[in-house]
């Protein structure tokens, strides 16, 4: 009996962490875009197409299918659960990585110019 009550506690603890760090990933994402917006405007959204963009768009794609397939399964246990949260945070490092590579080829060819 006790065995289940701690495993059920554990589980409740284990969502409430899950649930922290995703709220607190959110609003560290929300709070950086909004100072990027605010701190240049004109120049947030001025990319251009950089081939290496490219490997960290397969590495987002890939990782969000493997994210997906192991949300989808029915048997859950606390390590798939770590380890879809490390696939969260590559999703997230692959989407940040492709927008830098295509802004900084932006803003190095803009200092080409004369």
């Amino acid at each position: 009996m006790s065995t289940v009550v701690t495993r059920a506690a554990t589980d409740r603890f284990s969502r409430l962490v899950v649930w922290c760090v995703v709220a607190i990933a959110c609003t560290t994402l929300a709070l950086m875009l909004f100072w990027q917006f605010a701190a240049a405007p004109a120049s947030a959204l001025q990319f251009r197409f950089n081939p290496f963009g490219l490997l960290s768009l397969a590495s987002l794609l890939s990782n969000l299918v493997a994210f997906v397939l192991i949300l989808r399964l029915k048997d859950r246990s606390d390590s798939l659960m770590w380890f879809s949260i490390f696939l969260g945070s590559l999703v997230a490092w692959a989407f940040g990585d492709a927008i830098d590579r295509n802004q900084r080829q932006c803003q190095h060819a803009h200092r080409l110019l004369p």
